[in-house]
């Protein structure tokens, strides 16, 4: 391959997985080692890890959710929100009222754990599961998608698909905090039918929808999705063999 072919290789690798083009200071160092290497298969994986592993992949992972899911709530506007709770909550206490005060620690430790998740996802303290659930345990996400049916159907989307009359029914018995069964697996609240839906083997399938259509713009063939859920899969049972 020329030269420039290497570059444009490199420059939609660093476009799909960073959301940039080549800086003018990585349009010779990058290009060059795949080149000296004649651009083997390890010399592209050692590219992909890079970028994988870099800060700026996660926080364009991170961003891609919050733009997909909570409507681009920016992380100022989260730190804001938190500010004004805190408050509220201080003041709650000061007033004796521990009650509302401990309502408000329950939605100061969800938008904890959002604004955590970026960090403790690429540090490895947390797997895809917790981080997409974390993305939908949170008073920005419930706002967009307010009511329990609402609610239960925006989660579905993580399957890319809607729910059954059957399963919508019992899912949203199960968001409204009475006992149902989905999928096998009983619960009687939104947190348990989180861990539910991000749990299943189709979170795994439509997480490879998600990842087929941003790097390669098509949906994965019947192979290549089984091939997909089985690589998740496993990389989920090592990170909890490694907790």
């Amino acid at each position: 391959m020329t030269t420039v072919q290497i570059q444009s290789y490199v420059n939609k690798t660093y476009i799909d997985l960073l959301g940039r083009e080549l800086l003018d200071v990585e349009l010779t160092s990058a290009p060059s080692d795949l080149k000296s290497n004649h651009l083997d298969y390890a010399s592209r994986e050692q590219l992909l890890t890079n970028l994988m592993e870099s800060e700026e992949y996660y926080q364009r992972f991170y961003e891609i959710h919050q733009i997909s899911y909570l409507l681009g709530v920016t992380n100022e506007e989260l730190d804001f929100t938190i500010l004004i709770y805190e408050s509220e909550r201080d003041q709650a206490i000061q007033n004796g009222n521990n009650a509302l005060a401990q309502l408000y620690n329950i939605e100061l430790d969800l938008m904890y754990a959002l604004r955590n998740a970026r960090v403790n996802y690429q540090n490895g303290e947390i797997t895809i599961n917790e981080f997409m659930s974390r993305i939908t345990r949170n008073q920005f996400y419930e706002e967009v998608n307010m009511g329990a049916e609402n609610y239960v159907l925006s989660c579905f989307f993580f399957f890319k698909r809607t729910p059954t009359n059957a399963q919508l029914i019992v899912s949203v018995n199960m968001v409204s905090g009475n006992p149902a069964q989905v999928f096998f697996q009983d619960g009687n609240n939104q947190n348990d039918f989180i861990n539910i839906i991000m749990n299943t083997a189709e979170f795994y399938q439509g997480l490879s929808i998600d990842i087929y259509n941003q790097l390669l713009v098509r949906q994965p063939d019947s192979q290549e999705m089984v091939d997909a859920i089985l690589f998740l899969t496993k990389r989920k049972v090592i990170n909890l063999l490694n907790d």
